[in-house]
Parts: C-alpha cells; structure tokens; sequence
C-alpha cells in the first residue's frame, strides 16, 4: 500500500453508498419501507411536481420561512409539522390558515443562519434520529441562495441532505469512494440521465469514476480548472472516488 498513490489508496477503502432510487418516493414503493428516518424541508422558491408524495416521510415536515407559502399555493390541505424562521416572507394570510390548522410557527430572528440552516436545525431537535432531509425548493432561483443551500451540505456533512428542485437533485459526495445507485423502477430505458460533479469544497486532485458516458480517471477537479458539467449516466451504478467533497448532481429534464 506504501507504493500506492493516492488514487490507488482512496480506491482500496470500503464504499460508501448514495442510493439516488430513494430520493423519489412515488418511484417505488419500496421505498416507503427505508431504514432511514426522513425529513423534509420547504424552502421560500418554486416547489417540485413531486412534493405531495414526500408526505410519506416518518420525520418532520418543516417550512422554511417562505416556504409555507408556495406550500399553501402548491396545495393548503397538506400540513407541515411547523414553520419556522425570521418570518419576514411569510404571508400573514398564510400564517394564519396554518395557525388555524393547529401548526406551531416559531420565530428565529438570528441573522446570522440562512432559513435552511435553521429549518434543518428544529428538524434534529424535533426528531435526533433523523438521517437524511430532503430540501424541496432547494434549486434554482436565486443564485445566492442556492450558493447558500449548497453551502448547508457542508455545514451538515453528518447529515445526508438532499437539494431537490423542479430540474435538478444535488447531494454531497464525500471523500473516499461512493457507489451511486441511480436508477429506479419506472424510468424509461430509452431516457438518458445526465449528471455532474463539482468540487464544492476546494480543488480534487484525485477523482476517479466508473458507470459514467466521460469517465474520470485520477482527474484534478477545480474551479478554473476542469469541472466535470453535462456527463451522462450509463450504468445504474456509478462508482465515486475522491479526495474531496463533490457535488453530486442530476438533471431531471428529461
């Protein structure tokens, strides 16, 4: 092993596994059955068509601020478990029909934790055994604010956070190696997938991937440098590995 560079290293240790067949509940319904203890969150943007079967999920369901009202526009009927943040989006008229429907809206006023961080914050208080919290709204619109949710996967590394938007997923691919499960029941064989790694947390000097059209073998990742954007998925499992933090993305276009 002293012999090995540290490609070859990271490549020996035992894999990680990113099951993307779980990120969709209405694609199987296996997966209403999962080891994992789910959460969600709604952030203030555009919510995806899928959002009314993430009630399936056993943990908490939080609206971020905001994000109560796209839920009452998306459908009033369904009840989060709260509402939480500085508040300073949310629509009194909306606050109201949730007061009345027996939700708890608790008020954060620290400037200093963006709506998402503080959301993720009440879903561990309100439930510990959480283990993995799907952030629906949490691509597209603001630049920003994506940039800033993309940041909470970091700052949340323990915990599997799943950004999910109306074209996109992104989750953190951690160093060492990953197996990717990326396909489910339903998806049209015909369909291509496309996907694309971005190193989040600092320059990649070693990143090595099977199951993809461009695969990457010891390859230096960087901004300024090469970023590995529109590959596409060929395999249903795609093998990871790396010496930082990636992003992990796919698109839902198609």
């Amino acid at each position: 092993e002293n012999n090995m560079n540290v490609g070859q290293r990271l490549a020996t240790k035992v894999g990680a596994v990113l099951d993307c067949t779980k990120f969709f509940p209405h694609a199987s319904s296996a997966n209403v059955k999962t080891t994992h203890r789910d959460a969600v969150v709604l952030l203030n943007y555009k919510l995806p068509a899928m959002t009314r079967d993430y009630w399936a999920v056993k943990g908490p369901i939080v609206c971020a601020d905001g994000g109560c009202n796209h839920l009452y526009e998306y459908d009033k009927n369904l009840i989060p478990s709260q509402i939480c943040g500085d508040l300073d989006s949310a629509n009194e008229e909306v606050l109201n029909h949730y007061k009345s429907m027996g939700v708890k809206i608790t008020r954060i006023p620290d400037q200093d934790t963006t709506d998402l961080q503080k959301a993720l914050d009440l879903v561990l208080t309100l439930d510990p055994s959480v283990s993995r919290t799907f952030v629906l709204g949490g691509l597209g619109g603001s630049v920003s604010h994506t940039f800033a949710n993309i940041n909470s996967l970091l700052l949340y590394e323990k915990q599997e956070i799943v950004l999910i938007g109306r074209e996109n997923v992104a989750a953190l691919i951690r160093p060492g190696k990953t197996f990717v499960k990326t396909s489910y029941s339903g998806l049209p064989t015909d369909k291509k997938m496309n996907c694309s790694l971005i190193p989040i947390s600092g320059p990649a000097d070693h990143v090595t991937t099977t199951g993809l059209r461009w695969n990457l073998d010891d390859s230096s990742l960087a901004f300024g440098g090469l970023v590995s954007t529109s590959n596409e998925i060929v395999s249903a499992e795609v093998a990871i590995t790396t010496d930082k933090a990636l992003l992990w993305i796919i698109d839902l276009a198609n």
